[in-house]
């Protein structure tokens, strides 16, 4: 079991309660959504990846967690973030609602020719479950840079496929069928809260049982932090054991730093994960992996090149009995 107390970071609106500069600034009759839509808007700051993160929120299946995220007082909005303004110029999508949400991070690029063939099932039936989804593509506006945008609807009439996009910047809707955002966006982002909904796992018979999950914060001053998995009890009908692995690492700075920009690429460092005999280089804040091994005893083995790095955290989930131990 894990050796740890430490929860995984999921920001609270009670941590970090933005503040105005003066009550003379508030607009008393402001609102943030009518009619299920928000008023949120990114301008020049490079902040579409936080303002797409809102918008995913938003969306009528997640009600829920847009409450959990921001609390209304009366005519005062309180939100959950840290940093300031100009720490919000570039950032990614997935670092932003998985700090709003805890959910597990999946990232399928659409430029490849490994695209899951029921993709657009798959999307179909997360969105509806409650995941959220982002598509990423060049940024018209600034070059050199990637754009953020949430998928605010997917629909299916008849034979026809239709996926609702809108874009933080200019707040417009663009509607694709399932061939066009394939060829419009290069990477979909999905955030599950349910497990079940990773691309990985469909088909795969695991049983209904809740997902049981353990947190690690890693050990890396000897560039080094080695587990053992202790697999007991295999999938419904299957003679493998399937448990997932995500690794985290934390961009923002711990409480006491003194940061006015946090550059998300600037923080990231290099790492491997090892599970068995496979080996996975991870090269975004958030990577998760799916396996199934045997029932027994296996090792898990993360790396990095450097001992200068923010948290890193590693989660473990399983349907099944398994223990992890800290070598």
């Amino acid at each position: 079991m894990s050796d740890e107390n430490e929860e995984f970071p999921v920001y609270k609106s009670k941590d970090v309660p933005f503040s105005w500069r003066s009550p003379k600034d508030i607009n008393t009759d402001a609102v943030l959504h009518t009619d299920g839509r928000t008023r949120f808007q990114q301008g020049e700051l490079g902040d579409c990846w936080l303002v797409a993160a809102i918008e995913s929120l938003r969306h009528q299946v997640n009600q829920e967690s847009f409450n959990e995220v921001v609390q209304a007082h009366g005519n005062d909005l309180e939100f959950r973030w840290v940093g300031s303004y100009e720490g919000l110029e570039g950032g990614f999508w997935t670092d932003a609602i998985q700090s709003f949400t805890g959910g597990v991070v999946e990232r399928i690029k659409l430029r490849e020719g490994n695209i899951p063939e029921n993709l657009f099932e798959i999307m179909l039936n997360s969105y509806r479950s409650g995941s959220f989804l982002c598509c990423i593509k060049k940024d018209p506006h600034r070059t050199e840079k990637y754009h953020s945008c949430c998928i605010d609807a997917l629909e299916i009439n008849e034979d026809n496929s239709e996926i609702c996009v809108r874009d933080p910047y200019s707040q417009e809707y663009n509607f694709w069928t399932y061939e066009q955002f394939i060829n419009e966006y290069h990477r979909l982002d999905m955030c599950h809260k349910n497990l079940d909904n990773l691309s990985a796992l469909w088909g795969k018979n695991i049983g209904s049982c809740p997902w049981e999950s353990q947190n690690f914060s890693l050990q890396l001053e000897s560039l080094c932090d080695e587990f053992s998995i202790i697999l007991t009890d295999t999938d419904d009908d299957q003679e493998g054991c399937t448990f997932v692995v995500e690794l985290v690492q934390k961009i923002k700075p711990d409480e006491g730093e003194e940061l006015e920009y946090i550059r998300p690429w600037d923080a990231l460092v290099h790492l491997e994960l090892e599970v068995g005999e496979e080996i996975f280089p991870v090269k975004f804040p958030q990577e998760t992996r799916c396996f199934t091994l045997e029932p027994g005893t296996h090792d898990i083995r993360v790396t990095t090149n450097t001992e200068q790095h923010s948290k890193i955290y590693m989660r473990i989930f399983s349907k099944r009995m398994y223990e992890v131990e800290r070598k």
